[in-house]
């Protein structure tokens, strides 16, 4: 049997749109002097949105939150023990039947087919809709327009309203079209959003949010969060998403060091809000430039601790050469007159990998300690680090041993460690040693 007050669940997009609509619903229920309903907030919903692979690991990209409302509204009690359950509306074959809130009654299956009479009147009359009511101690009766006003003290205006409003209501429970990321209750997957931030600056360089709107263009975090949505989401021109295991290894390591700051210990306002918003698995889109941006700090972090680790592991308090040299390249008469010297080629391992703003756009600085010691360094352009190696073009990374062809473009002090900028570089790959060549020699078809 039916009580007096039923209840019943659904999520919702936009928990301001639905305010407005609730209270817009219930100022007509008012008007037509209906049961009006109440709501509340019960809880909130996470869905996952998409998963995709990248190398051997399953990410889930993103997912929705969507808060979850219950409605409480007391069944439409008419004259003469009566309770309005549906609204039947009649068509060819058959006939629609909408339930009115409030009432859990099951209604007679009859009535998907029934005909437009009336049980009042019981005249026949052509009808669009006629009432289903239903007794207090049981019965069910079909109603027409004129009977309903006259007999159960309803408009048939009001009646209608009563079926129409929770359909109206649900509606701010509907996706999005287009199947995106887009609404304010979507949040992505940290890691993976970190991975696809790596492979871009890899791939592309560092462009922060402040350089973007002086260039009027995109930022990392910008165009990761494109790649962020389905495929046929993206705009024309963008590139397949193209991530490796070794962008998520970078990126697992990134989180691993800014989840290790300490909070109030210290900390610059840049690094507590870093912190702050990559403490959870998920984040809301609008921290997507801080989040972005902690790669590059992690980087640098990385670079201060070669540094460290070089004072204390052999280099020298040296230059390789003066302005002008050439190292393994071939004199020309005005660098003879000049005074330059040609250098043999030195080896050396990469120790740091610096994503770097400039104004000619992002670009790499790439250190390097020689066999002998001396700390080189060469600011580049992101493609510039793909090599030629066992006939295919891959990327240097750090850790790879080189040998070194370029021209000294200066010699500097930076944090008390003497540095040999070259210019006009290349960079070949050693047989033995170097994270590259070691992965290729396990993994051979390894995509570059």
């Amino acid at each position: 049997m039916d009580t007096n007050t039923n209840t019943e669940e659904f999520e919702v997009n936009d928990l301001d749109a639905f305010r407005q609509k609730f209270s817009e619903i219930a100022a007509r229920c008012r008007r037509h002097h209906i049961p009006e309903p109440t709501w509340r907030l019960v809880r909130e919903e996470s869905r996952a949105m998409e998963e995709r692979w990248i190398g051997g690991t399953k990410f889930t990209v993103a997912r929705r939150t969507r808060p979850v409302v219950e409605i409480t509204v007391d069944r439409l009690r008419l004259a003469g023990g009566w309770s309005l359950l549906a609204v039947v509306e009649h068509l060819s074959p058959a006939n629609i039947v909408r339930r009115v809130p409030g009432t859990s009654t099951e209604i007679p299956v009859e009535y998907r087919t029934a005909s437009n009479s009336c049980d009042f009147c019981t005249h026949d009359r052509h009808r669009k809709e006629t009432f289903v009511v239903v007794g207090d101690q049981g019965g069910f009766k079909r109603v027409g327009r004129q009977c309903l006003a006259l007999h159960l003290g309803i408009t048939p205006e009001a009646a209608i309203w009563s079926a129409n409003w929770m359909p109206e209501l649900r509606a701010c429970g509907d996706e999005e079209e287009g199947g995106g990321f887009g609404g304010n209750r979507v949040s992505f997957s940290t890691l993976y959003f970190l991975t696809v931030a790596g492979w871009l600056i890899r791939t592309q360089g560092w462009t922060s949010q402040a350089t973007a709107r002086d260039l009027s263009c995109l930022s990392t975090a910008q165009v990761t969060q494109i790649y962020m949505e389905p495929a046929h989401k993206r705009p024309q021109g963008f590139e397949p998403l193209a991530a490796e295991d070794r962008d998520s290894a970078l990126a697992t390591r990134a989180l691993a060091w800014i989840r290790g700051l300490e909070l109030g210990t210290g900390l610059s306002d840049y690094e507590h809000n870093l912190r702050v918003a990559c403490d959870s698995d998920w984040f809301p889109p609008q921290h997507s430039g801080i989040v972005a941006s902690g790669l590059v700090a992690y980087q640098r972090h990385e670079a201060r601790e070669a540094e460290r680790r070089q004072q204390n592991a052999g280099v020298v308090a040296a230059y390789l050469g003066k302005p002008g040299d050439k190292l393994g390249r071939k004199l020309s008469k005005k660098d003879r007159e000049a005074g330059a010297e040609m250098i043999p080629v030195p080896s050396a391992r990469i120790v740091a990998m610096i994503s770097m703003e400039s104004q000619f756009g992002p670009s790499t600085l790439v250190k390097m300690v020689s066999d002998q010691g001396h700390v080189l360094v060469w600011k580049t352009s992101p493609g510039s680090l793909y090599v030629p190696l066992n006939g295919r073009n891959v990327q240097l990374v750090v850790g790879d041993r080189v040998q070194v062809v370029g021209t000294v473009k200066r010699t500097t002090v930076y944090r008390a460690e003497h540095q040999t900028e070259l210019s006009r570089c290349t960079l070949t790959p050693l047989a033995a040693g170097g994270p590259l060549v070691e992965d290729l020699a396990q993994n051979p078809t390894r995509p570059a």
